[in-house]
């Protein structure tokens, strides 16, 4: 099968999860297909094989002329048409499967819709509903209509377009959830130690991603300062923090900010981590840094928010909060604080990790691909 994944950034252009999600799912995918990706950059006309993934770049974040054009195209932008269809004209794959399209937007699929190539798309983010003027959102509506198949990595997220009245002609939606590389050798490691920490050691509670108000990191920094626990916190991310946050760091020798690391770096400090929390103040899409908690052995806290309810088990594999204040959160990090409670969840994250691996998502997508292919027989 030949399948062509769009998504507006690739390896090793990183901005979130979207970006890693595609590109475990392509990489798996290559190994018994021909799969391309296409994302935003220079074009040059050539493809560059990344882990034997064909990726080629074409500018979709563009300037516009002026404010009429940014207006007038952003929703749909013509610009990228023609060079877009002489691409996909180029690969001709069986199915296009589409992801964040920020910058390149539904005109993706009118391409694809012109060339009789089935569209399964994932929805990452809540991207096509933040719309300025309600034409856009038509627009998207509108075009929507044209996906064999929609997806989103959970329930929460899908159901929410589909209640807006999104893909309402579409084949099929279905929620597939995120996926992750386990190394069991590894893992394995890590669960031993994990079991083996000694009591008398200080529980490691980390925080990953984005400094944010709405990734709710400012919350937890003051809510542990607060907190008189035995224990320390280590922030891995980057953005900005308040400056109450700051002072609160430059203070409390129990809070250690690392900012951002690179991957091999940041797996060797989650290495002697225990809990991650996502204290998120939104309604994440998946939250994918709790399954980066489970692959190193770590329950997770986090709130009741958009589809992370979906991922964690409460009082198995984490702690889903009941409410957002500060007490909740308080009354989480001091039931983590115990190691007794991390090691009873230890047995529950083994098994929860055999849900997500990537080769299962793969297959799921597989299917789901030979589904749209056939409709369009």
């Amino acid at each position: 099968m030949r399948i062509a994944l769009l998504n507006i950034q690739y390896y090793p252009n990183v901005e979130g999860g979207a970006e890693i999600s595609t590109q475990k799912l392509a990489e798996e995918l290559a190994k018994s297909n021909d799969v391309y990706v296409i994302a935003d950059g220079e074009y040059t006309g050539e493809y560059k094989t990344v882990n034997d993934v064909k990726v080629i770049r074409m500018p979709a974040r563009i300037q516009y002329r002026n404010k009429i054009e940014r207006v007038l195209t952003r929703c749909y932008k013509i610009q990228c048409y023609k060079l877009l269809k002489h691409i996909l004209q180029e690969i001709q794959p069986d199915v296009l499967h589409t992801n964040n399209l920020h910058d390149f937007s539904v005109i993706v699929w009118k391409v694809a819709y012109e060339l009789k190539i089935p569209v399964v798309h994932t929805l990452r983010d809540y991207t096509l509903l933040q719309t300025v003027r309600k034409y856009e959102q038509l627009i998207h509506k509108h075009f929507s209509n044209t996906v064999s198949i929609a997806t989103a990595p959970s329930h929460f997220t899908l159901d929410i377009f589909k209640s807006r009245g999104y893909f309402r002609k579409s084949l099929k939606c279905v929620a597939i959830p995120n996926a992750i590389d386990v190394d069991k050798e590894k893992f394995q490691v890590r669960l031993e130690n994990a079991y083996n920490r000694s009591d008398d050691l200080v529980v490691r509670f980390a925080f990953l991603g984005r400094y944010h108000k709405d990734k709710g990191v400012d919350w937890l920094i003051s809510v542990f300062d607060k907190t008189e626990l035995n224990a320390e916190l280590h922030l891995f991310g980057k953005g900005e923090l308040t400056k109450k946050s700051e002072e609160i760091i430059s203070k409390n020798e129990k809070i250690y900010d690392h900012g951002f690391l690179k991957e091999d770096d940041l797996l060797k400090e989650l290495e002697n981590i225990d809990v991650i929390v996502a204290p998120s103040l939104w309604d994440e899409p998946f939250g994918r840094v709790i399954l980066d908690g489970y692959k190193n052995a770590c329950p997770v806290i986090i709130t009741n928010r958009g589809g992370m309810p979906e991922v964690v088990d409460d009082k198995k594999t984490g702690v889903i909060l009941e409410n957002e204040t500060d007490q909740g959160l308080t009354d989480a990090l001091l039931f983590m604080n115990k190691r007794e409670n991390i090691r009873k969840m230890l047995p529950f994250i083994k098994e929860k990790l055999g849900d997500y691996t990537v080769q299962e998502q793969a297959r799921s997508f597989s299917k789901l691909y030979q589904m749209a292919i056939e409709k369009h027989r």
